[in-house]
């Protein structure tokens, strides 16, 4: 048999399985937390709905408390991000430099909202805001490579055609030409 190692927060009643345990929770805690509990009145275990589930209050607790604990965390980092911010400045007050420390980038938010210099976007975005009239992806790719692009990559017309589709900022005027 297996060694009765978990031990319920509430009672102290050991079980060897994590489930054993939330099963425990929802059925015997579940009332004094003011939820309805899974026991009939004669003691025994209620029947599976028609769906064929049982109660998973003792999961759903667990749920809560890793929620609970990632909401702090999240906190945390906010305030954290904010002394950084606040020690950056100071840094850089101290140095007497005008130019701005590095961009810190956050999980949640995806980065810089604008365009990496010397990225191909960057490349495609310039070339057709410099030609003030549609353009093909292969006059594109000449443009790229004339303004100064340096790849390696053999399909450079697929990745400026793939880039010409995705950037928010061009228009598709008809099939196969492109407008800033």
């Amino acid at each position: 048999m297996a060694k009765r190692g978990i031990k319920c927060p509430k009672c102290g009643r050991a079980f060897s399985m994590a489930a054993h345990l939330g099963r425990h929770l929802s059925t015997i805690h579940a009332a004094q937390s003011g939820r309805k509990t899974a026991r009939t009145k004669a003691g025994g275990r209620k029947t599976p709905g028609p769906a064929g589930r049982t109660p998973a209050g003792g999961t759903g607790a667990l749920l809560r408390q890793l929620q609970s604990h990632q909401t702090g965390l999240s906190a945390q980092q906010a305030a954290l991000e904010t002394e950084i911010a606040a020690v950056d400045q100071a840094i850089q007050a101290m140095s007497g430099t005008g130019a701005a420390p590095p961009a810190r980038r956050s999980r949640k938010g995806g980065g810089s909202k604008g365009v990496r210099t010397g990225s191909l976007t960057d490349f495609v975005g310039r070339v057709l805001r410099r030609k003030k009239r549609p353009m093909t992806p292969a006059e594109v790719v000449q443009g790229v490579k004339t303004a100064g692009y340096k790849t390696s990559a053999k399909s450079l017309p697929n990745m400026v055609a793939n880039t010409l589709a995705k950037m928010p900022g061009v228009k598709k005027v008809r099939r196969g030409l492109y407008q800033a």
